[in-house]
C-alpha cells in the first residue's frame, strides 16, 4: 500500500541585514540543514493512494 503523507515545518532565524529583503534572500540560501535545524515538523495529513490516482 501506498500513502500521500503531508508535512508542514516551521522555522525562524535571527539573520543580520541592512534590509528586510536581504534578510528574506539570506534566508531563502541557508542550505537544508541549516533550514531543518531546530524545526517544528508536523504530519499535517496522510491518505492512501488509490490505483491510477494520479494526486
Amino acid at each position: 500500500m501506498r500513502y500521500k503523507v503531508e508535512v508542514t515545518i516551521y522555522n525562524s532565524y535571527e539573520i543580520e541585514a541592512e534590509t528586510q529583503e536581504e534578510a528574506e534572500q539570506l534566508a531563502r540560501e541557508l542550505d537544508c540543514y541549516e533550514t531543518l535545524r531546530d524545526c517544528d515538523f508536523n504530519v499535517t495529513n496522510s491518505e492512501a493512494i488509490v490505483e491510477g490516482d494520479e494526486g
